[in-house]
């Protein structure tokens, strides 16, 4: 999934994560991995548009594993370039010589990006700069901004309200207001400090609503997670609440807090460190999400093992269902056109155990929808059964010409089912899968390891039938 995907909903107000924990460059940046595996991760993808990675270096370079895990997930990234303390001043004293010297510092970022594959820049001055030097600031930033645009596909300059353009001292407001508003127009938005309250997002919003009727999503309150400045911590919907209300986005700053407050507490017990972060972790995503907008997969193959990069056996992962009850594990729009081939691997605790994968599909056209079940025998009319042996090893000689990797049918005591599904040719193009639902039978809890979906294009077999959907 590319960040296209994520920019279907016009001027819907957007989530950056500014990922700014312990300076950063830490395990993270070794591209073949580390021994450390109780370090914190980000995995809350689904609801994030834009992830800032952030130091106090002067620049900033996003590592390889999150540009990776953030495209991965049709979320765009950017690095930082910030101007803080002497070293920051002599930098921009350096860099603001003339239009000319502006132009160079912008083309080397802009061929760092286009290198890297990320999509953009921070720009955060954290220093007064001379009244006579603000027109190469402006300069640089308009530069910067209108050529990553031309270089660089979905290209990003956001500016960190700082330092004031009317009189170039370093004060920030806030708010979206005179002092700033120019390097709002120059860049593709600004991202406010964590300073402000409610009237500064009600200014905000006058002045958005008079000046700059499209662009209220290009304006992002900050939260700093640590609270500084605000509430904070489990306790940060009561402040994003005051800007969502206005319908502005959202910059969230350092949400590793919900490791970082534990793990100099935590030190002899490695799996203790894991279960209290994702704990934690959990607790606060949850209490946000209802401000925010979800994206779930959208493309194919889809295939997760739902590992998060702890506590797994030699890079295994699986999630446990204990309850009967049908739970939503995924909300997407995978498209059925082409047909699907669907797969999910299980393990169960009692041999008269079994689990029930639920798929609720939508055609977009007429709005009407339909719940399949998926599971070993079906006996209801939107029950569909799994494949046989036989019919498995043909499907699976097909995924692998594909270069797929599929599951075998049983190993370790994990088993997999296999299902062909199929739609009316005239309706398929408008065809999508929204939710996936797991549910299982018996009160012993079943270990879910695999879920996987492929397009059934080009899949022709005179033994197989098809199960066809009519919708």
């Amino acid at each position: 999934m590319d960040s296209d995907t994520k920019l279907s909903i016009d001027n819907r107000p957007e989530v950056l994560v500014c990922h700014d924990y312990k300076g950063n460059y830490l395990d993270d940046k070794f591209i073949d991995g580390g021994l450390k595996w109780e370090d914190y991760r980000f995995y809350n993808w689904s609801v994030v548009d834009i992830f800032c990675y952030f130091s106090h270096n002067l620049v900033t370079i996003p590592t390889l594993q999150f540009i990776n895990a953030a495209h991965r997930n049709g979320v765009k990234v950017i690095g930082t370039l910030i101007f803080e303390h002497d070293e920051g001043r002599k930098a921009i004293n350096d860099m603001l010589i003339d239009k000319m010297q502006t132009e160079k510092v912008a083309n080397a970022l802009i061929d760092i990006a286009k290198r890297l594959s990320f999509e953009g820049w921070l720009l955060n001055v954290e220093v007064s700069v001379n009244p006579k030097k603000l027109p190469f600031l402006k300069h640089f930033a308009n530069f910067i901004t209108k050529k990553t645009h031309q270089e660089i596909k979905n290209g990003l300059i956001l500016w960190y309200d700082s330092v004031s353009a009317v009189d170039g001292i370093l004060h920030g407001q806030s708010e979206l207001n005179s002092h700033n508003s120019e390097f709002f127009e120059l860049c593709d938005g600004i991202i406010t400090d964590y300073k402000w309250k409610q009237d500064h997002v009600e200014r905000t919003s006058i002045l958005i609503n008079e000046k700059y009727p499209n662009r209220r999503k290009d304006v992002f309150f900050g939260i700093d997670i640590f609270g500084r400045g605000q509430i904070a911590g489990f306790r940060t919907n009561e402040t994003l609440s005051i800007s969502a209300a206005q319908n502005f986005s959202t910059s969230i700053f350092a949400p590793g807090w919900t490791m970082e407050h534990i793990d100099s507490k935590i030190v002899t017990n490695e799996s203790s460190l894991n279960k209290e972060f994702l704990e934690r972790n959990d607790q606060f995503w949850n209490i946000l999400y209802k401000y925010f907008y979800i994206f779930g997969p959208k493309s194919l193959p889809f295939v997760t093992n739902f590992c998060i990069g702890s506590d797994a056996f030699n890079g295994g992962s699986c999630l446990s269902i204990d309850t009967n009850e049908l739970t939503r594990i995924f909300t997407c729009e995978l498209p059925c056109k082409d047909g699907l081939i669907f797969s999910f691997t299980f393990k169960k605790r009692v041999p008269l155990n079994d689990l029930e994968v639920h798929l609720n599909v939508l055609n977009t056209a007429t709005n009407l929808g339909l719940k399949i079940v998926c599971k070993k025998q079906a006996n209801l009319a939107n029950e569909i059964s799994s494949l046989k042996t036989e019919d498995v090893q043909i499907l699976n000689a097909f995924l692998t010409n594909k270069g797929y990797t599929p599951n075998p049918e049983v190993i370790n005591a994990w088993e997999t089912q296999y299902f062909l599904l199929k739609f009316n040719k005239s309706s398929s193009k408008n065809i999508i899968v929204t939710d996936i639902g797991v549910k299982k039978i018996h009160k012993r809890k079943v270990f879910l390891g695999q879920i996987a979906f492929y397009s059934a294009i080009d899949f022709e077999s005179d033994s197989i039938r098809p199960i066809k959907i009519e919708l």
